[in-house]
């Protein structure tokens, strides 16, 4: 009997699809969807997973009150092979400020990842001085939003769908390609080149290295079970594997062997 492929169900409960505020693959580095930090009094530092999105789609800027800032996928927003629709405001949280200026960082932004430089000046008098600053924008890492057990979609994703979760697996039941599975990992932040694939006699593994860059807070390793296999008849488990890494996600296309 030929090799019996499954979904690896990710995470904490039922359900086949999931994602999270802390991805459920991430075992080491900074767990949050977006980081943010002071750099000095008038310059903020972001960093904002957006798994499958290339750069040349990315899009950030300042909206007309110069109060926040816009990130979302660039138009046209209906994509189709399968790149959700990521959107999200990013507030300065406080009535001195205004935003100066916006600097995105090129490297690392085709691996599922914004990053860019806020610029600020005062708008009007304050109190509080940078302990201020650093009290409403900095992310707190202990933060149990970004620590618990639960898993939650993308909270960029604007529809309700597959995509709002990091994985997704899918297998066809019936005609010449019944039993090839086809599965979706979101990994942001590793290059395409960083994943590494390991088929073993009951499972397809994948991990990748998402590496720190700029004014990151850490560096980021990944791992998960992409699929189970299983021989109901004994013999040993036979799969071939096409792979697929671009933009922080890994795509595989598993077959039985012959």
């Amino acid at each position: 009997m030929k090799t019996i492929i499954g979904s690896a169900t990710p995470g904490f409960g039922g359900g086949v699809n999931f994602h999270s505020t802390q991805n459920p693959f991430q075992r080491t580095g900074p767990n949050r969807v977006i980081e943010k930090i002071v750099l000095s009094e008038w310059l903020v530092y972001y960093r904002i997973d957006l798994p499958g999105v290339s750069r040349a789609d990315m899009f950030v800027d300042r909206n007309q009150s110069d109060k926040s800032v816009i990130v979302r996928n660039k138009l046209p927003r209906s994509n189709p092979n399968g790149i959700p629709d990521y959107e999200t405001v990013v507030d300065l949280d406080c009535d001195c400020c205004r935003v100066n200026y916006i600097s995105p960082f090129e490297e690392g932004a085709e691996d599922g990842v914004l990053r860019f430089i806020l610029g600020m000046d005062i708008e009007r008098e304050y109190r509080g001085g940078l302990a201020y600053h650093q009290r409403v924008y900095n992310t707190d890492p202990n933060d149990r939003f970004y620590n618990r057990d639960m898993i939650l979609p993308h909270p960029f994703v604007l529809a309700f769908n597959e995509q709002q979760y990091a994985y997704e697996f899918d297998k066809v039941n019936a005609g010449i390609n019944a039993g090839v599975a086809t599965v979706r990992l979101n990994m942001p932040g590793v290059p395409a080149d960083d994943f590494e694939l390991e088929i073993l006699e009951d499972r397809v593994t994948v991990r990748g290295v998402a590496p720190q860059r700029h004014h990151d807070s850490g560096g980021r390793t990944y791992e998960a079970v992409a699929a189970w296999l299983e021989s109901r008849d004994g013999a040993p488990t036979a799969v071939n594997v096409e792979r697929q890494a671009s933009h922080g996600v890994m795509r595989l296309i598993i077959r039985p062997a012959a």
